[in-house]
Formats: structure tokens, sequence, C-alpha cells
């Protein structure tokens, strides 16, 4: 609720569902507004999800709901969108792998929307953990999402981990192409004259790419410190042109991002908890660097005190620079096991200055 006066209240209900298996989980479902969990669903949709396994290693799911789109005042407008889903999942007891296929179709005003076809892999051991993730569609012919990421835990407890992410932002269907439109659905393009491959034309230009690399590495360098690094490079292609007159955009270059990290327990008091991290992310337009450190104390048992403090300062092409300090202080006290007292309090200062405002 917005309580600011001649402001629009915003409706973002996030989950209610009931759920019911058997005891030896041969059937499951789910009914209600729920988060979608693999298998192509949407983040959130209104629906249900069911599944039934034949065997210990094989099982079979179905889904089919409406997504749930928040935007300002409540769920998205437009023609109302729904879809339907299969997927079989296989997961050998004996084995350290699993995975599923899929096929999803989405409909809105009873135009297909979106029809993908993808799959999911998993494998897991004592030292290693690997997931990948790809999806076609097959309505644009174009790839989707495609995603790779591993864990390995080697001697001494070194921690390696790696991703890889390409991606289509937002998720390719015809609906993307009514971005930037008066009207807010496909049919009513369709009715002004607009067709379906200039439709399917326009949504592809308005679904651009978006790609991360990322690694890192964890290592404890003794009983109380670990220390940990990663190095990520991102980026987003540009927007083409549109039949209705919307220019191209360019894309965002590569962002960089390299980051180290210290955390440390029982440094100065039994269970405190503390982590240090320095940041510096370069990209074509801005530099930047952050240092960033939090304190966790437990006093006499009840008491618990959470000290956070952020610097942040950074410089870009057209020579303004800006600095920011955020102190923080947040109080916990255990009052008996059914009551917890909390206060937060904390200050945020940013000054900018350029050659035309400070």
């Amino acid at each position: 609720r917005n309580f600011l006066p001649g402001k629009q209240s915003e409706n973002r209900f996030d989950m209610a569902y009931i759920e019911q298996s058997s005891r030896n989980h041969t059937y499951k479902y789910r009914l209600g507004r729920q988060t979608g969990t693999g298998g192509g669903a949407p983040g959130r949709f209104d629906g249900v999800l069911a599944g039934y396994s034949f065997t210990p290693s094989w099982r079979v799911n179905g889904v089919i709901g409406s997504p749930v789109e928040f935007s300002l005042g409540g769920v998205a407008s437009g023609s109302k969108k729904d879809f339907a889903g299969v997927s079989v999942d296989i997961a050998p007891p004996s084995y350290p792998w699993s995975g599923n296929g899929y096929f999803i179709q989405q409909r809105v005003g009873g135009i297909v929307d979106r029809r993908a076809v993808g799959m999911e892999a998993h494998y897991f051991d004592m030292q290693r953990n690997l997931m990948g993730l790809f999806e076609y569609d097959t309505l644009f012919k174009k790839i989707n999402l495609g995603m790779l990421q591993g864990n390995w835990t080697a001697a001494g407890n070194t921690n390696y981990n790696v991703l890889v992410d390409r991606r289509r932002t937002p998720t390719l269907q015809y609906s993307n192409a009514i971005i930037g439109q008066p009207v807010d659905s496909v049919a009513a393009l369709l009715q002004s004259g607009v067709s379906m491959d200039t439709i399917r034309a326009d949504a592809l230009a308005l679904s651009p790419i978006s790609n991360m690399f990322a690694i890192g590495v964890n290592r404890p360098y003794s009983p109380r410190l670990t220390i940990s690094g990663d190095f990520r490079v991102s980026n987003l292609s540009g927007t083409g042109a549109t039949s209705t007159g919307q220019p191209s955009t360019p894309g965002i270059g590569n962002t960089y991002s390299y980051s180290v990290q210290v955390t440390g327990k029982n440094l100065f008091l039994e269970n405190d908890y503390g982590v240090v991290n320095a940041t510096y992310t370069s990209s074509k337009t801005y530099k930047g660097q952050s240092l960033a450190f939090t304190q966790v104390e437990t006093l006499r048992q009840n008491w618990r005190v959470d000290v956070m403090l952020m610097f942040y300062n950074q410089n870009d092409v057209f020579g303004t620079n800006q600095k920011q300090i955020r102190p923080s202080l947040r109080v916990n006290y255990r009052l008996n096991n059914s009551v917890n007292l909390e206060g937060e309090g904390g200050i945020e200062q940013i000054n900018t200055s350029s050659a035309f405002q400070n």
C-alpha cells in the first residue's frame, strides 16, 4: 500500500499455493501462485505443476498457468498470457548425474507467443559439481539461453568456480514487439495492419543478448581467515531499429570487475564474523572502486551488533566524480525464545562533482 497522496499502490502478491505429495514421492502437485523451478516455466505464475515418477529414475511433469508480471500499479496490462509445458526428468539413484528435457508453449490473446525446447544437466560428487542449461526457441529459430556453471574443491579445501552465461534479455517472445509501442498487445498490432513477420522481426530486434563470464577462487588461509577473489566480465548487446521508427540503440560494452574478499571468524570475540571486500570495476564509460566492511558481534548471548561501512568512488568519461560513504548499525536483542527486538540506523552521503555541478 502506497500512502503518498496521488500515488498508485503496487500489488506484488508474491506466493500462495497448496502442495501435496505422496509418502513414497511417486506423485506431487502444487496449485496456486508459485515460482517456476525449471522446465522453461516463467519466474512467477498462477497455475498448477504436477509430476509423477514411473520408476526411481524417470519422472514426467506437466505445468499449465498464466505468468505474473509485476509493473507499476499491479500486474502488467495487455492481453493475458497463458502457457503449458511438459518435461521428463532422469535421475538414476546410483549415478552422480541427472537432467531433464522440456517443451513449453505460451500464448497471448490466442496467438502463439513463445515456443521452446530445452534441457538441463547436473553432475555432483564430493569434489565437483556442474550444471548446464540450454534452450532453443523454435518460433524464432534462435538460441534463447546457454549457461554452464561449475565448482571444484581441491586439496586444502580450495574452491574454484566458473560461470559462462549467454541469454536473450528479455526471453524471446512475440510480445516483446510491443515494447515502446502505444498499444499493449500483439493482437492490437495485427489489427492495425502489422504482419506477423514484421512483429517477429521487431520482437527479435528488441531482445538483446546478455553475456557473462566469471571465474573465482576461495581458499582458507588459516582456521580463522578465508581469502577469495573473482573476475567477471559482462556485456549487453544493443537493440535494432523497428518497423515503427524506434531507432537502434548501441550495446553496453564490456564491464570488467575484479574483487578480493577476506572473511574472518572469532577475530575479536567468540563467534564473531567479519568481512572486508575490495572491488574495482571498469567499463568504457566509467571506472569505480569500492571498499566494504562488515563486522558481526554477539554479546552476552542475547545481544547481536552488526556494524557496516562502505566507501565508493567513481569517475566517468564526462569528467564527473562521485564519492559515497554509507555507515550503518543494526542492533538485535533477544528478549526471550519467542521475541526479538531489532533497531537499525545509518547515514548515506553522496558527493557528485563535475564542471557543471557540485
